[in-house]
């Protein structure tokens, strides 16, 4: 609805992104606690962002178990850490002193104050993770998610166990939602969309997906000759009839 001069000079750039393409740290917190399986499935993602991150990192500078279990203290409500310390131990002899929120995040940004985190690995799990919505947050979004992104699921059964997905795994993913939408095959009919069990049988993924995205990532950016400005904000469609701007910011 916003009229534009035909102006070279003048430009003005939309972009929508699902909240639930990458995987929500947040949703790793249920009722205050972070279980074991979350935290093991943050330290395989760790593991693997740290296995390509464009510089290779010295060896031990990372300990993906460490990390996810730090990540973990600092959003949990306690102030126990996962070695029977005192949380803020590590980060009081920081100067100036600190201490963890106890809390969601509410940034990727915010990681950089976790402990073991730096600006190197923020950046290179940027693409991977988000944190809205806040609370209450679900599994990434099949039909939306990133290839990079699909790659970090696996597949399996409790019985036979899990593995990650491989490469064609994630093609036949990829290519099947191009045709239209995926869904779980309840009362949906070939011509609508594709069933999830089309392409990995039986098996079910690690940690579970959701199809259906409620949580968006706007950005508005307007650029005039050489001056540039950004607004990026988080909406919540839950109710159609009034949306929800869950955070916003300019540059």
């Amino acid at each position: 609805g916003v009229d534009l001069d035909d102006d070279p000079d003048v430009e003005l750039l939309l972009e929508v992104e699902d909240a639930a393409a990458r995987f929500n740290l947040n949703a790793m917190l249920q009722q205050g606690k972070v279980e074991e399986a979350a935290r093991a499935q943050l330290e395989a993602l760790l593991a693997g962002v740290l296995a390509i991150m464009p510089e290779a990192p010295a060896e031990g500078r990372y300990d993906p178990a460490q990390l996810a279990a730090n990540v973990a203290d600092w959003i949990d409500a306690d102030e126990v850490a996962s070695d029977g310390s005192a949380e803020e131990d590590a980060y009081g002899r920081r100067t100036p002193p600190t201490r963890p929120s106890n809390l969601p995040l509410l940034s990727v940004d915010e990681l950089r104050l976790v402990d073991g985190f730096d600006g190197p690995l923020v950046d290179a799990l940027r693409p991977f993770v988000g944190v809205h919505p806040l609370v209450g947050g679900g599994g990434i979004n099949l039909n939306t998610a990133p290839p990079w992104v699909l790659a970090q699921l696996q597949r399996g059964s409790e019985i036979s166990g899990f593995r990650p997905l491989e490469e064609e795994d994630v093609k036949r993913i990829v290519e099947a939602r191009e045709e239209g939408p995926l869904c779980a095959g309840e009362g949906a009919t070939a011509a609508s969309c594709t069933p999830i069990t089309e392409l990995l049988g039986t098996d079910t993924l690690d940690p579970a997906p959701t199809l259906r995205s409620n949580v968006f990532r706007v950005r508005a950016t307007a650029r005039v000759v050489d001056v540039e400005r950004r607004i990026e904000a988080v909406i919540d469609r839950s109710d159609p009839a009034e949306l929800v701007r869950l955070s916003w910011r300019s540059e």
